[in-house]
Order: structure tokens, then sequence, then C-alpha cells
């Protein structure tokens, strides 16, 4: 895992468009009469094409070979003012090659935000559909998932989600209980998250130091802790006394992440190990990076390389 954003640039407005090309590190051994010789060679697994107009992406191109169980995907991103509204994508497997569609709607009504998501199939079958609402805070209040059996017509598995909120801005928290019922059990399901601030600044944008969750019998579930650095990025935090540390240079790019690999996930078939991610940067003129080497414990993984169209 990387963790850079590859679509992070400085001076949008000049930018038409960007091309990144990734590639993994293999090494090769190559037998000799009385040596072997290694050396490494970059295959390329991921391309990705983003286009701009005014500084706002319209539209995002992504084929991406690196996936562990797909063969290849292909993705296209449509956006309006900046908002995706659509994504489609062709997913080949081992044995199959199917499309999937996703159409993006955002409404607001009175001081509630709703953003609709509907995925068909290459043949016009709807295989799922999605609702959020959001206060006027931009707090999840309500979700409704349906998943469709292949034929599109009868539900597999439905989903709703209700979550009430309070906000105290004197003592600098907030306040989420949620209830959840799944058509698998019919049962209702309850939590409870309190997420906590150090300054009004971080109050008001969300960066919280802090964030419990709670089962229905108030026992607690999940706990993390962040530090942010002067630019508000997360350079530590911590998570059910599992660590991630961070540090930027002066450009604002990753540069050393020490990370627990079960902090985000945690594969049934992965042993728990904390890794070091280092990264290197060449830029041009314009302060952006044009190439970066992404390096595990020491060891070269990948090689990123953007191609930057200032011509807009």
């Amino acid at each position: 895992m990387c963790f850079i954003d590859l679509f992070s640039i400085k001076h949008r407005n000049n930018i038409k468009n960007v091309i990144i090309d990734k590639y993994k590190v293999r090494k090769i051994y190559q037998e000799g009469w009385f040596t072997t010789k290694e050396s490494i060679t970059e295959e390329q697994c991921y391309t990705a094409k983003m286009f701009l107009s005014n500084g706002i992406i319209s539209r995002k191109e992504v084929i991406d070979e690196s996936n562990s169980y797909y063969k290849k995907t292909r993705d296209s991103y449509i956006y309006d003012n900046g908002r995706l509204v659509k994504r489609i994508s062709t997913i080949a497997c081992s044995n199959e090659e199917y499309t999937e569609e996703e159409t993006f709607e955002y409404i607001k009504i009175g001081g509630v935000y709703y953003e609709s998501k509907i995925v068909l199939l290459k043949n016009g079958i709807l295989r799922k559909e999605s609702e959020y609402k959001y206060n006027n805070k931009g707090d999840l209040i309500e979700s409704l998932s349906i998943k469709y059996m292949s034929d599109g017509r009868y539900i597999d598995s439905e989903f709703y989600g209700k979550y009430d909120w309070e906000y105290d801005k004197i003592q600098l928290t907030k306040t989420m209980i949620g209830s959840h019922v799944s058509s698998y059990d019919k049962k209702t399901t309850k939590k409870k998250k309190v997420y906590k601030y150090n300054t009004i600044e971080h109050y008001e944008k969300d960066f919280y130091i802090e964030v419990q969750e709670f089962d229905d019998n108030s026992n607690l579930l999940c706990a993390e802790y962040k530090t942010y650095d002067e630019c508000n990025r997360v350079i530590f935090s911590k998570r059910n006394g599992r660590i991630r540390e961070q540090k930027f240079n002066d450009n604002g790019e990753l540069i050393y992440r020490k990370w627990d690999t079960h902090y985000l996930f945690k594969p049934f078939d992965e042993k728990e190990k904390v890794i070091t991610s280092t990264y290197e940067y060449q830029y041009d003129s314009y302060k952006n990076w044009v190439e970066c080497r992404y390096y595990e414990d020491g060891v070269y993984k990948m090689l990123f390389i953007r191609k930057i169209d200032y011509s807009c």
C-alpha cells in the first residue's frame, strides 16, 4: 500500500491533463556458470488520466492491472463541477468480464442533502442502489442500501441506518447515536461515537483528535487518537493500540510513514507487523512531483511517473 495522493497537484488552473503511470518493481536473477546476477525490472501495472477545465476535474480514466484478484479493471469517471456523477467500470476476472455503471445524484432540500447511487450491469439489470442523507453540517443522518439478485427483480439484501447527532461547541465534542437494521437477521444494532476536538478551528473543519465507539451497552469497541501538524495533516494516530506515524517534506508530500498492517485491515493469512515506508520525489519547475519512488523497509517497491500538460 503506497498511500500517496496521485492526483494532488499545484497550479491546477494552468493544467489541461495529468497522466500517471505506476510500475511494480520485481527482482530478476540470471544464473551464470559460477555467479548469479541480480537486477530489477519495472513492470507497468496502472495508468490513470485526469482531465481538468479551469482547475476543476471533468473526467478521469484508470486502467489497473495491479489487483491480485482481478486481471484488469478499466474505470471511467465523469464529473460535473468537480463532483462525481458517473462511473463506468469494466472488470475482467479469471473467467468472465462484466461492466458496472454507477450514477450519482446530489440534491438539497431545505437543510438536508441527498446523495443517491445506482449500479447497473452491462445488460441494464439493476444490481445495487443506495441513498444517503446528510444534515447541513455534512454529517450522515440516514442511509439505505439494497442489493438485488442476478435477475435484478428480487432483493438479495437490504441495509438501513439512521444517525442522530448532538453538537457541543463549548466542550468541543459531537456525538453520533446510530442504529442499523439488516435484512439478514432483522435485528437492530445500535452504536455510539463520541468525537473530541482541541480547537474551534478543528471542530468546524471536523479534524478530531479522539473518537470512541461504544456498543448499545456502553462497552468500548474502538478508540482512535490523532495528532496534527500546523497544516492540519495527521502526523500521528493510534487505533486500538496500533500506531501510524507520518512525515511530510516542505512541499507537502508524504516522505515517511510507519504503520501497522492491521491498522486499517486485518487479513486472515497475514501476521501483524509494522512497516516503514519512505518516498523519494523529483519535481518540475512548478513544484509538482513528476517521479516518485516508493520503498518498504528500505526495499524499492514501486515507481510512479506523472506527465503534466500545462498547455491549458
